[in-house]
């Protein structure tokens, strides 16, 4: 089953997401994505 979410919403501009942002930002952690190598990972900043 796909998982859907609008890009942009002009009523609305927090949308959902599967890793939410507000994780991101309380860990101050970036997630890098590479699809060639077929890798994802979280950075966290000391």
């Amino acid at each position: 089953m796909p998982v859907e979410f609008p890009i942009k919403d002009d009523e609305n501009s927090f949308q959902p997401s599967l890793l939410g942002v507000d994780f991101l930002l309380k860990t101050k952690s970036k997630l890098v994505f590479n699809p060639s190598l077929k890798e994802a990972y979280l950075e966290m900043e000391d």
